[in-house]
């Protein structure tokens, strides 16, 4: 599967060239109900497998889109250290999907002080931030982008609400 990823992602970004825009990949999430036999059967989990990938696929139009929520559960499933594996693909991403979840199942829940990324949003201001959250009413998203704000009090700082 990883070929074939790999072959795929060299046929997109001659589009991309083409067309003078970034790909992003997003990394995947491994919950447990996925974690059969304790074999991984999905791309782009770890750190590892996705600088795999873009040292296989050496090219600047691609980059990462950084899902929190995944990489919580992947870190839970796989028993990593959350902290110490974004940082091996910090330099990798180009977006953000934010979320948050109970480390067993991807629930996209809305983020709050005990958010595992809070300690990177200061460090990540100058690229494109998504909320992720399921199941909010308009003023509860704006409620999540005011709350990011207000304790950031990055200027400039941008969100878009993706729901």
């Amino acid at each position: 599967h990883l070929s074939l990823f790999i072959k795929s992602l060299e046929i997109v970004l001659s589009i991309a060239k083409k067309n003078g825009i970034k790909f992003l990949i997003e990394n995947n999430v491994l919950s447990n109900e996925n974690y059969i036999n304790k074999t991984n059967p999905l791309l782009a989990v770890s750190s590892k497998e996705i600088l795999d990938i873009f040292s296989k696929v050496k090219d600047n139009y691609l980059g990462l889109l950084f899902d929190t929520g995944h990489f919580k559960v992947s870190a839970e499933t796989l028993l990593f250290d959350i902290d110490k594996e974004f940082k091996k693909i910090s330099h990798l991403i180009e977006a953000i999907h934010h979320s948050d979840n109970d480390g067993r199942s991807d629930t996209n829940s809305k983020l709050g002080d005990d958010y595992w990324f809070n300690n990177y949003l200061k460090k990540t201001k100058t690229l494109t931030h998504v909320i992720e959250v399921k199941n909010l009413e308009y003023i509860d998203i704006k409620n999540q982008l005011n709350y990011l704000q207000a304790n950031y009090q990055v200027d400039g700082f941008k969100f878009d609400a993706g729901v």
